[in-house]
């Protein structure tokens, strides 16, 4: 069973689309719960074919195995419910990047795991970053295109100052106005 999050996409303007190569791993997550309860591999089976696509068959069987680790660990060390997005979908959920975040983070070094693994609300010195370390390694050396930890920032949104037209020199009405 997953938790989509519908309400999210209007609360965020922040969109993150995945890579097609990424949505099977992605996906791993989002039917997580199903593989749980129902034991049932052809999930698996079936991402790592789709992945295949995109790498060998050895190292797509890797990928989603560490998946699999990562996702078993995930619900170990959070008592919370991540919301994910319906599974094929390129868009993810403030939490689904949250759990991308991590993976990303091993790139960077300790500091950047450590804030990720709370931001995601698990230990950083637990199963879930060494699952995500294992996954970053498999996705680095089959070459796939994964979000950079920058890249899942959300961005600064400021406030633009109240823009002012000044009026102009002349009693003429077709001259420019000019804004200060």
């Amino acid at each position: 069973m997953t938790h989509p999050a519908p309400r999210e996409a209007a609360q965020s303007p922040f969109a993150l689309l995945l890579h097609p190569s990424s949505v099977p791993v992605v996906d791993v997550f989002r039917s997580k719960s199903e593989l749980e309860f129902t034991h049932d591999l052809k999930l698996a089976h079936e991402a790592e074919l789709e992945l295949g696509g995109w790498t060998t068959g050895a190292l797509s069987k890797a990928i989603i195995s560490d998946a699999i680790l990562l996702a078993f660990s995930l619900s170990r060390e959070r008592e919370e419910l991540l919301h994910y997005r319906q599974q094929g979908s390129r868009l993810t959920s403030a939490d689904e990047r949250r759990l991308i975040a991590l993976v990303s983070a091993v790139l960077v070094g300790e500091e950047a795991i450590a804030l990720a693994a709370a931001t995601l609300g698990v230990p950083a010195g637990g199963l879930c970053s060494v699952a995500a370390a294992n996954l970053a390694s498999q996705i680095k050396q089959a070459g796939l295109p994964w979000p950079s930890l920058y890249a899942l920032q959300e961005p600064i949104v400021r406030a633009l100052p109240e823009e002012k037209v000044v009026p102009p020199s002349g009693g003429d009405d077709a001259a420019f106005q000019f804004k200060s």
